[in-house]
């Protein structure tokens, strides 16, 4: 279920100090919107894995270092067990395109957007942008010109691992969104071709992940799925090319990708 906009907690949103500095727009007010991933939720996916689920990195430890952003969660249904949805990237980048749209038009000043996103959540926003440049209204011309940057976690431009993620769905209909995610997918290659044109004016920075993930497998005694089994193996989900769009091997280009020294899922926490 998508997030109320109206239920959105307060809270500070963070967004990396090289955007400000690529974008003098971003002086002023702007909203910061973060777009989670896959299986994910729409708070707790920057909160700590265990310990105090009190804090909440984004909301607790940045705000008085960008207090002039307005934080907007955006919230998506992306449940992988038990799922009903046969939803695509498309189907939710529209829903987000949506959103964005009440987001600028509430807003009695000009607001530049700025985005944080994770995983899936960055595939969503690359499609809402790539929606938006098509769109010939007057509006959403506008509303992709207040779009100013936008900082990626682990996101699989390129395709990733998703072999652990059709296990769990197998025979249901949200298998058509993990396909479009897998290494070879030739969705996205398109996306990423008609997104190229959009990043020049644009400020977009590509986190990538140095530690495997611990993959779920099979509880025999139940048939849940868990993390907690000694057989659970570990992989690394997302390429650093992937992840990157093979930005971290152009020396003029490098400075626009950078590294966390975590998993897929503890890399935004």
């Amino acid at each position: 279920m998508t997030t109320s906009l109206s239920k959105i907690p307060k809270v500070r949103l963070f967004y990396c100090s090289a955007v400000q500095y690529k974008s003098p727009r971003l002086t002023g007010d702007c909203s910061c919107i973060t777009i989670s991933g896959i299986g994910s939720h729409a708070f707790g996916s920057w909160q700590p894995s265990g310990g105090d689920k009190q804090f909440m990195w984004i909301r607790d430890a940045l705000p008085k270092f960008f207090p002039f952003a307005r934080p907007i969660l955006y919230g998506y249904d992306t449940q992988l067990c038990n799922a009903y949805s046969f939803q695509r990237v498309r189907d939710i980048a529209l829903t987000l395109v949506n959103h964005l749209r009440v987001v600028v038009n509430s807003s009695p000043t000009k607001r530049a957007l700025v985005f944080i996103a994770h995983s899936l959540g960055g595939i969503v926003l690359k499609e809402a942008l790539v929606c938006l440049s098509c769109c010939p209204n007057t509006r959403d011309s506008e509303l992709l010109e207040a779009i100013s940057g936008a900082i990626f976690f682990g996101v699989p431009n390129y395709g990733m691992d998703t072999d652990h993620l059709s296990a769990q769905v197998s025979g249901q209909r949200v298998l058509y969104l993990i396909e479009q995610l897998k290494e070879g997918s030739w969705y996205l290659k398109e996306l990423d071709h008609s997104f190229s044109s959009l990043s020049r004016d644009k400020s977009f920075f590509w986190g990538y992940e140095t530690k495997k993930s611990i993959i779920p497998v099979r509880d025999y005694a139940d048939g849940t799925w868990t993390r907690k089994d000694p057989r659970c193996p570990r992989l690394k989900l997302v390429e650093r090319q992937s992840a990157t769009r093979g930005l971290w091997k152009i020396p003029e280009k490098r400075h626009l990708a950078f590294q966390i020294d975590e998993d897929h899922s503890s890399m935004v926490k």
